[in-house]
């Protein structure tokens, strides 16, 4: 069980928003100390440490709340924190992050691998995580699914402030 949060926590945002940006980075060889002194390097740190942020905050969730991690499934339907504006905020974190990343180094492949992030959850989540999310938490899946939206947040919350809404 330690293995697998570690693995939560560590490697796989490690893999996604480090690992991979950093190999695309070195491929395209664009970036230089010019970069750090653009104004887009502030506003992609600024998108970087939200996005890191809001990642560390989801984990932290669905290990307490939800008594899982976000590479096991969870015993218990989190919606409490970013959970209440949005369905997803684990991958609206990480597509922060990346996208962050991609207008910090002025890099184009960067930002090609935020796109291809954002599609393949696109993809996967409405065929495979939700009917898993709905299969596993039944009717307050399919309540907290109406209600909440999956990739924009809303300002409003959306679910009560409880875990059961």
């Amino acid at each position: 069980m330690a293995w697998r949060r570690l693995h939560s926590l560590v490697a796989l945002p490690v893999l996604v928003m480090g690992a991979i940006p950093a190999g695309l980075l070195l491929l395209e060889r664009r970036a230089g100390p010019a970069v750090l002194r653009s104004p887009a390097f502030a506003a992609g740190v600024v998108l970087v440490a939200a996005g890191l942020a809001l990642t560390l905050w989801t984990v932290a969730l669905l290990v307490m709340d939800g008594r899982g991690s976000s590479t096991w499934p969870p015993a218990a339907l989190v919606v409490r924190g970013p959970y209440r504006h949005v369905r997803n905020p684990m991958i609206l974190a990480g597509a922060l992050v990346i996208a962050g990343e991609a207008l910090a180094l002025h890099s184009r492949a960067i930002g090609l691998w935020a796109a291809v992030f954002c599609l393949l959850h696109t993809v996967w989540f409405p065929r495979v995580e939700e009917p898993a999310l709905e299969a596993r938490f039944g009717e307050a899946y399919r309540a907290y699914r109406a209600r909440v939206p999956r990739w924009v947040p809303g300002w409003i919350p959306r679910w009560g402030a409880g875990r059961g809404g």
